[in-house]
């Protein structure tokens, strides 16, 4: 069965946070008015307005705090996510005092820092063979062209050096 909405974390967890704290303080109101006595109609309209009022109170409260701490970091991890598929090499500081989420952010940058060092290895074991084919063409067109074969050879050398430094 498919849902019409999509709700937030925030938005759920305070939901159920208030429709219990209700019933709870609507059984609290039934059973005193049972031990102690009195009118049904007196307690309803006694306890009713107290439910409302902190019920109502803590949906909002629950509800901002909710928001602010989970689900913002959430939603930035999860653009984060998605720029760093899309190819982005940085990523934005995500500030959060949740352990759990400070977890997950730990977790994005080990990702990116070990895409980056396995592309790094692989552009690096691409180029190597190339750059020992430059260097045993220089060795051969030595006795022909000396300046030729030292260029090449100080190219591969910076090449080389590129490389190196990209790891």
């Amino acid at each position: 069965m498919k849902r019409s909405r999509d709700w937030s974390l925030a938005t759920v967890v305070s939901f159920h946070c208030t429709w219990i704290v209700a019933l709870f303080m609507g059984v609290y109101g039934a059973v005193e008015t049972w031990a102690l006595g009195g009118a049904w109609t007196d307690a309803l309209f006694r306890h009713a307005f107290h439910v409302a009022l902190i019920s109502l109170g803590l949906l909002v409260i629950l509800n901002i705090v909710l928001h602010r701490t989970v689900a913002r970091p959430i939603a930035r991890i999860s653009a984060q996510l998605y720029r760093l598929g899309a190819g982005a090499e940085e990523m934005e500081p995500i500030e959060t005092s949740i352990r759990e989420i400070q977890q997950i952010v730990r977790g994005i940058e080990l990702m990116r820092k070990r895409r980056r060092a396995g592309e790094t290895g692989s552009l690096r074991e691409s180029a190597q063979p190339a750059l020992e084919e430059l260097r045993e063409q220089a060795k051969r067109i030595h006795s022909l062209d000396p300046e030729t074969s030292r260029a090449v050879l100080e190219t591969t050398a910076r090449l080389q050096g590129i490389l190196d430094s990209a790891s």
